[in-house]
């Protein structure tokens, strides 16, 4: 099957994804996508697979409110064929996107199916793997699998849903593409990590990390200095959580509506759900700075800044937020 080569699509892939959490959401779809080939009797085509696993997200980073929209438009000008442009934009089947527009390509071929069943399975999987002592899907049991995706407060961003219509789509059971998907991803653990560490590789500056007595390694004071008066421009506030949510389609981000005293909500997002899940965070007494300038963020506008605290275990990153006495009240200035 002629398609376009495989070193071509990761090129197209990351001319329009820079993020680490896109990147790396798109090379496990892939390797999953490949992995559902081989099982299901398409070995020869595996890589046709595979590019579309790793090219079916190439609009969201840019255009979120236009997925699967602006992506025949992206993979048109590259000369991708009509076949994988049909293939990436039926994943999106059903789903109305953040222009009010739902998406209308049904997947027909099996390929289609199971990238629209695994694709946001992928997501709770991955989310779920992150609460493990071992960080890894490895040694995750389909029985574990099924209690988060049975919680509907775990990993909210991805819709159980879509997944279940997946399974409806290829006719069959819900336990068979849990099983599947987390052996697929298990499978390819080990070769995506490494092609995450080939394309992020740790800057010359984060080799530098302090190693303190208990063992924790933390980053070096910095050098220079900043004037009082700098400093004394950022707005440092105390905030209440009133609802946190994950956000759709992405795996790291929490969605924060805050009370920060002014008696409007503040929305602030945050790439903190590899160690928070949201639930645990409403009602929080936090801290954070409210008068950087508002940053779009999935099509959201992030209006602030959580402090959190970060080290290192053994190479891995630990993240807390800084989290105050809760009869502290929201909008108390920091000095």
């Amino acid at each position: 099957m002629e398609h376009i080569k495989r070193t071509d699509a990761f090129e197209l892939l990351k001319k329009y994804n820079k993020d680490s959490f896109h990147i790396q959401h798109a090379l496990t779809v892939e390797a999953v996508m490949k992995w559902y080939a081989a099982e299901l009797g398409y070995a020869e085509d595996a890589e046709y697979w595979g590019i579309v696993g790793l090219l079916h997200d190439i609009d969201f980073e840019e255009y979120p409110n236009e997925h699967c929209l602006k992506a025949p438009e992206l993979l048109k000008e590259a000369g991708v064929g009509e076949d994988i442009i049909h293939a990436v934009c039926s994943h999106g089947y059903g789903i109305t996107v953040g222009c009010g527009e739902t998406i209308d390509v049904e997947p027909v071929h099996e390929m289609e199916k199971v990238l629209f069943a695994a694709d946001e399975l992928t997501g709770l999987i991955w989310s779920a793997s992150l609460m493990r002592p071992s960080k890894s899907t490895k040694d995750m049991e389909l029985k574990s699998l099924k209690k988060k995706y049975k919680s509907t407060g775990f990993a909210a961003g991805c819709d159980r849903g879509v997944i279940a219509r997946g399974a409806e789509m290829l006719d069959w059971e819900l336990d068979k593409l849990l099983d599947m998907t987390l052996k697929a991803m298990a499978a390819s653990e080990d070769s995506i990590n490494a092609q995450m560490e080939a394309e992020f590789p740790k800057t010359e500056e984060e080799s530098k990390y302090l190693v303190n007595e208990a063992g924790y390694a933390i980053d070096p004071l910095f050098e220079s200095q900043v004037d009082f008066d700098t400093f004394s421009k950022s707005d440092f506030r105390v905030v209440k959580v009133k609802a946190c949510e994950a956000v759709a389609k992405s795996k790291k981000l929490l969605h924060f509506t805050l009370d920060d005293g002014t008696g409007v909500d503040r929305t602030i997002l945050s790439g903190i759900h590899a160690f928070y899940e949201p639930e645990e965070l409403v009602g929080k007494t936090l801290l954070a700075i409210t008068n950087l300038p508002p940053r779009p963020m999935m099509g959201i506008d992030s209006c602030g800044m959580l402090l959190s605290a970060i080290h290192y275990v053994d190479g891995e990153e630990k993240l807390n937020l800084v989290m105050l006495d809760d009869s502290i009240p929201a909008g108390a200035k920091l000095y």
